[in-house]
């Protein structure tokens, strides 16, 4: 496959600009079917890329792949076989059918468990948020190297609201900083944590907890990422939680509403 070029972050390639990807560098973060994947991609003179937006470029691969083995269906027949056809030739081998697990969720599991130390806490973990079931042999080995791969990309690559530092205790200075009606918004938020979410009603919950005592939606996620990870933003807040775990989260909450 030919280009012209190759841009990276909109800028082109080039090795005096010192922005040359590498296939050790690729490899590292990726497999080989990924980048095969973005070469096979629509033919065009220009190919863009960006490390940041991998993530990306792994859940077009992933839907390609729901695609190939019937798990997600296309009506318009050409379409399905061109998505088929796509994900075929971008394989190194017979395509094998495995659990997926979505990047930047992967990402965010990958920095709470390395997964080369603590792989089953991991998989446990994604057992909880819903993202596997049974996990068979073959599974855990794609697992791994997905989570892997996520690792070392979020060290390397991942931009700063995706990198996981979650705080030992909220400063003083921060809880003296909110209004009287903000605390309880987190005292109501520390509470109702404690039952039973999915990723989906739990992020609805947070703007409810927010419209409900009178605060903007936008200022209230910042308080609340302001008290997990000492920052005004972070990963989507109600999948990064479960994700964490809600014993921890509620435990830093409670010293705000207390």
């Amino acid at each position: 496959m030919f280009y012209e070029h190759l841009m990276i972050d909109g800028v082109k390639m080039s090795a005096s600009l010192g922005n040359v990807v590498y296939p050790k560098d690729w490899l590292e973060v990726a497999p080989a079917e990924l980048l095969r994947f973005l070469y096979n991609k629509k033919l065009m003179k220009t190919r863009s890329f960006s490390w940041r937006y991998l993530p990306n470029l792994y859940d077009e691969y992933d839907r390609h792949a729901d695609v190939y083995f019937d798990r997600v269906k296309v009506a318009n027949e050409k379409e399905r076989e061109h998505i088929k056809r796509l994900f075929e030739i971008s394989q190194l081998g017979k395509p094998k059918a495995c659990v997926t697990i979505p990047f930047s969720f992967a990402a965010i599991i990958a920095q709470i468990h390395n997964p080369a130390k603590s792989l089953d806490k991991a998989i446990e973990l994604l057992r909880f948020t819903g993202h596997v079931d049974k996990v068979g042999k073959e599974d855990k080995e794609e697992i791994r190297k997905r989570l892997m791969y996520a690792r070392r990309w979020a060290e390397k690559y991942a931009p700063e609201d995706m990198k996981i530092r979650i705080r030992e205790s909220v400063p003083p200075k921060l809880i003296c900083s909110l209004s009287d009606k903000e605390k309880n918004a987190i005292k109501v938020f520390a509470k109702d944590l404690a039952k039973e979410w999915n990723e989906q009603s739990l992020q609805y919950r947070i703007f409810e907890i927010a419209k409900e005592n009178g605060i903007d939606v936008k200022r209230f996620f910042k308080i609340c990422y302001q008290i997990i990870l000492g920052k005004d933003y972070g990963p989507k807040l109600g999948p990064f939680i479960l994700a964490v775990g809600k014993e921890k989260i509620i435990a830093l909450l409670s010293e705000v509403g207390s």
